[in-house]
């Protein structure tokens, strides 16, 4: 289980969807900046990014699944 891919550099206003292809629960969390909630499989959860900068993310659940958003 992982974020794919782990980093991502968008151009700022870029609007990032993941989604969740396995049959056990994930979330996107960014504390403090962003929260997808629970999604079950093949559901979604959109983030844009207004705003320059790096934005670490983690799965709730699994706190091992981590990833990178770099919006320039």
């Amino acid at each position: 289980m992982r974020f794919d891919p782990f980093r991502l550099e968008v151009a700022v206003g870029t609007t990032v969807v993941w989604t969740n292809t396995v049959g056990v629960p994930h979330t996107v969390t960014a504390r403090g900046q962003f929260e997808s909630g629970r999604l079950d499989q093949n559901a979604t959860f959109e983030q844009t990014f207004s705003e320059p900068g790096a934005y670490w993310y983690e799965c709730f659940y699994h706190k091992d699944m981590v990833g990178l958003v770099v919006s320039e």
